[in-house]
């Protein structure tokens, strides 16, 4: 944990002052909520420099399901500094020898989340069932007095039940469809990769497959511009996340290397629209593995501001699903404390513009 370097950040601002220390929590996420099985705080202290690296160990922690899904999380935001984890691994606990697992004792309170846990699956998977089931009745009905939407009405039907078949573990990429009532005529691109060079912006950058290269936009989202002298551009950020325009540029900076470093190496699918831009870029939507759409990531990083088509424009119930989502998604970390990205630096997160 180290300062922030004053040039080139989005943190330079007086507003922002490096912290000692900085307070984490790690935990299981789970319906059931937080208990002290599987919950742990930790701190780490300011080292003297950017390469200095101290081992701190946490736990034990007792999870109540399997596979289970972890969670960082920081107790408050350190805008002024620059916090690096690295070789975050999970440990068996090993008996005081360190030669075998030790297996830890079920209190009763550990039992009774795992039932609870059990009873609660039991209970949304019928639900889940049940809601498919229902749904699919009434798009039968409606099939029978609107002859004219069957193609429509049948194309609904077998997503319903592909997602109902779905098994556990998939990332709902395979439940977009890229004909009939999905993405028609959108061009689905598997195994492509980041391009070596670095991206033009957050949202803006090349990617390789089949052996060729091409520019790609990604849909509906806007990074921060790095040219202040793009005017237009720059205002255009400032007003909607209501910041200062002289923190625009170094935004667009961060959501850059974000983009660089958290598509490197990754496998990615491309939704590819057929109308190219004026240039040849390809407008597209992006999903990852496990991840899922990755215009969510940037938006929920306050990273990129969501611009949506107007309503005519929008060509179909799937774009607006999509469009819904992340729009959603922008307004839960626009009000997260603390509050991620650019949304750190805006007016109504520090409590009114400085006078």
């Amino acid at each position: 944990m180290s300062d922030a370097p004053v040039a080139g950040s989005i943190y330079a601002s007086s507003k922002f002052q490096p912290q000692q220390t900085a307070l984490f929590g790690f935990d299981e996420v789970t319906l059931l909520g937080i208990a002290a099985e599987n919950h742990r705080t930790f701190e780490i202290t300011r080292s003297t420099d950017e390469t200095t690296f101290t081992t701190v160990r946490v736990g034990p922690l007792t999870f109540s399901r399997n596979p289970v899904t972890l969670r960082l999380t920081a107790a408050d935001g350190y805008p002024a500094n620059i916090i690096r984890i690295r070789n975050l691994r999970l440990v068996p606990v090993t008996d005081a020898a360190g030669t075998s697992p030790t297996t830890l004792p079920q209190t009763g309170s550990t039992t009774a989340m795992k039932q609870a846990s059990t009873t609660l699956k039991d209970a949304i998977d019928t639900a889940k069932t049940a809601a498919a089931s229902k749904y699919i009745d009434e798009l039968n009905d409606l099939a029978v007095t609107k002859p004219a939407l069957k193609g429509q009405i049948n194309a609904e039907i077998r997503r319903v039940q592909r997602l109902a078949d779905q098994k556990a573990g998939q990332t709902g990429i395979n439940a977009i469809t890229t004909s009939g009532g999905g993405f028609s005529g959108f061009e689905d691109i598997s195994e492509a990769r980041l391009a070596d060079d670095e991206p033009i912006s957050g949202e803006r950058f090349n990617v390789v497959y089949e052996g060729r290269t091409v520019m790609v936009r990604l849909l509906w989202i806007d990074c921060a511009p790095l040219d202040e002298n793009d005017k237009s551009g720059v205002k255009r950020f400032a007003k909607h996340f209501d910041i200062e325009e002289e923190d625009v540029p170094s935004v667009g900076r961060t959501a850059r290397e974000f983009t660089a470093s958290y598509l490197r190496n990754k496998p990615l699918r491309l939704l590819i629209r057929p109308d190219r831009d004026k240039d040849g870029t390809m407008a597209a939507l992006l999903f990852l593995p496990n991840v899922g759409l990755y215009q969510n990531v940037l938006v929920n990083h306050g990273l990129a501001a969501v611009v949506a088509p107007s309503r005519d424009q929008q060509r179909n119930a799937m774009e607006r699903a999509f469009l819904s989502i992340l729009s959603a998604i922008e307004n839960a970390a626009s009000k997260r404390r603390p509050a991620p990205g650019a949304w750190a630096l805006s007016a109504e997160n520090q409590g009114g513009k400085q006078p």
